[in-house]
């Protein structure tokens, strides 16, 4: 269907709606970037869990984060080819067409969906991106397992165990009224007996003794 009307205000309508088309395409590739930014933000703070503490389903976690993005990823990229092959046919037609101005994309497809997920843009990242993640996770599990080992090796070693021995009190029973091991104290004269010992008469002499 055809219309008469100025060109340029067939001009001028057409670029608008270009304009709007583009709009929901330049948000469509800002989701995109987001969902990457996202992705590197969660699969970080996994590493680092991964550096200080030991857990086992951390591998798996990375996995499932990384597939969840990739898929997020790939249905943004889909939604906006079906928008850019909008764009292409709405700059293709005559500028004397009725303009529809409706925002519709087509029909979703699994070929769509499934060319997004094998595109440049998506499989290289997060094949690269899963590579990196395991590699780092590996390197944490191997750094920690060293470091339990030589902790071990330090305490319960012949060499740390003959230092921790060095370094722990030898122990003491009582036995005959002594410690074992060690000379027993010399025991202390009472101050009475000190005292009393300036006044004791010398039996030798037969004289008092008297302090100096």
């Amino acid at each position: 269907m055809s219309i008469t009307t100025n060109p340029d205000k067939l001009v001028d309508l057409r670029i608008a709606y270009l304009n709007m088309i583009q709009g929901v395409i330049s948000r469509m590739s800002s989701f995109s970037a987001s969902a990457k930014n996202f992705c590197i933000t969660v699969n970080a703070a996994i590493i680092a869990v991964a550096f200080q503490k030991q857990v086992p389903w951390l591998g798996m976690g990375a996995v499932m984060v990384l597939v969840l993005f990739g898929l997020m990823d790939s249905y943004y990229l889909s939604l906006e080819r079906r928008y850019r092959a909008l764009y292409e046919d709405v700059a293709g037609r005559p500028l004397d067409a009725l303009p529809d101005m409706s925002l519709k994309a087509g029909a979703p497809t699994w070929k769509c969906f499934g060319g997004s997920i094998g595109s440049v843009s998506v499989f290289p990242f997060y094949l690269l991106l899963m590579a990196s993640m395991g590699g780092l996770l590996y390197l944490a599990n191997h750094v920690q397992s060293d470091s339990s080992k030589a902790a071990v090796a330090g305490v319960g070693g012949p060499a740390g165990s003959a230092k921790e021995r060095a370094r722990q009190p030898a122990a003491l029973t009582y036995r005959g009224g002594a410690l074992e091991g060690r000379k027993p104290a010399p025991a202390k004269r009472p101050r009475e007996s000190v005292l009393n010992a300036g006044t004791n008469t010398n039996a030798s002499a037969g004289e008092p003794v008297r302090p100096r």
